[in-house]
């Protein structure tokens, strides 16, 4: 097509929108819609596959019921485990302890018969003890009666040569003033004893016919100490002991010798006769009152 412009032909472009579309291919038409449709079936298959996982999938309310139920079965595991080893601990400590209550059963019969035997040997020990006590106041009563009439002189000073009869004869004439004789056959034994020094004369031991006469020389006792011969009733050691040891008890008044026995009181009682082994203390205070 051409237009005219200025008296001559121009040629004028035709659009190619005002074309007729070419009419498309039967065929390609249908192979777009079955690729479509094999779409639409994959995302159908995906869409049913990811529901299936879903749905498959754990809520956190299952989750928290299979580990409460994995717990319960640990757990449940762990007690069932514990109780079979304590039951076999159980087990072993019973065998023990009927172990033990048997050796205990066997003991305690072994400590009846002990503690029989040692009743036994405590009762015969006292009985050996009273009778051991018993014979050591005999013996030391016996000591003491056989130095019944014996006297005891200190400090009296005799030569190798001297006769001690007539040393203590002439003593005891000074010391009474002449009131009181002893004759040689009055004097049964005279000896002296092993002194515990050797810068003093050794004591003197004088042993009269019979009390009356010691009782006669002791009358001047007082005489003799002032003379500084000092003169003693001869007590056995175990009595001299006791006498001692009554002395350092703060309850008692005084504790003496007469007459082959121990005496002691105490302020306003009654002088009360002590032997060894007695409990003196309970014999004094219930000793009655003077």
């Amino acid at each position: 097509m051409s237009t005219e412009k200025g008296g001559s032909k121009i040629p004028t472009k035709i659009s190619t929108n005002n074309r007729p579309q070419k009419r498309q291919r039967e065929g390609s038409n249908k192979s777009e819609n079955g690729n479509l449709e094999a779409d639409v079936q994959n995302l159908l298959e995906t869409h049913a596959l990811l529901s299936e996982k879903l749905n498959s999938m754990m809520t956190k309310d299952d989750m928290s019921d299979m580990i409460g139920k994995i717990t319960e079965s640990v757990l449940h595991q762990i007690r069932k485990g514990i109780t079979i080893e304590f039951q076999k601990i159980e087990d072993k400590l019973e065998d023990k302890l009927e172990k033990i209550a048997s050796q205990n059963n066997v003991l305690i019969k072994e400590n009846e018969q002990l503690k029989k035997q040692v009743s036994d040997l405590n009762f015969k020990l006292y009985d050996c003890n009273e009778g051991v006590k018993e014979s050591l106041r005999i013996s030391n009563y016996n000591e003491q009666y056989s130095r019944k009439t014996n006297l005891k002189f200190l400090n009296i000073k005799c030569g190798e040569n001297m006769c001690l009869a007539d040393k203590i004869i002439e003593i005891i004439k000074d010391v009474s003033n002449n009131e009181f004789k002893l004759n040689k056959s009055d004097i049964i034994a005279i000896h002296p004893l092993q002194s515990k020094y050797a810068n003093k004369p050794k004591p003197i031991i004088l042993k009269v016919k019979n009390t009356e006469i010691k009782e006669n020389i002791m009358k001047y006792r007082k005489s003799f100490f002032n003379s500084d011969i000092p003169v003693y009733h001869d007590v056995t050691k175990k009595n001299m002991d006791l006498i001692k040891h009554l002395k350092t008890q703060s309850y008692i008044a005084s504790a003496w010798y007469y007459n082959c026995h121990v005496y002691a009181k105490t302020d306003g009682r009654h002088k009360v006769k002590i032997d060894l082994f007695d409990d003196f203390e309970s014999k004094i205070k219930h000793a009655p009152s003077d």
